[in-house]
């Protein structure tokens, strides 16, 4: 497969690959498709579902079901992450 790439993208894969950031032009483009499908996984993940989920994580806080305190965070971490992408409409 051969890949055409615009000026200033291949500028950057030239720099990525002198700085040794990347041994090869193969695995930049594997690991950015690697990321792109990432992306993709969490855009379909149901959004009413994870909703649904902190609220049960966020009441289960209130009732002091949850003693373990990285867990509060990081549900109050995504709480935010969720409110600031807009999740917080209902959908």
């Amino acid at each position: 497969m051969n890949v055409s790439l615009p000026p200033q993208l291949e500028k950057f894969v030239e720099k990525e690959l002198e700085s040794d950031h990347y041994e090869s032009v193969n695995e930049m483009i594997f690991i950015g498709l690697q990321i792109l499908k990432e992306r993709d996984r969490i855009r379909n993940i149901n959004t009413s579902d994870l909703r649904e989920e902190l609220k049960i994580g966020v009441e289960k806080i209130r009732k002091g079901k949850i003693i373990n305190s990285k867990k509060e965070e990081r549900l109050r971490q995504i709480a935010t992450e969720l409110q600031e992408r807009g999740y917080n409409k209902k959908t």
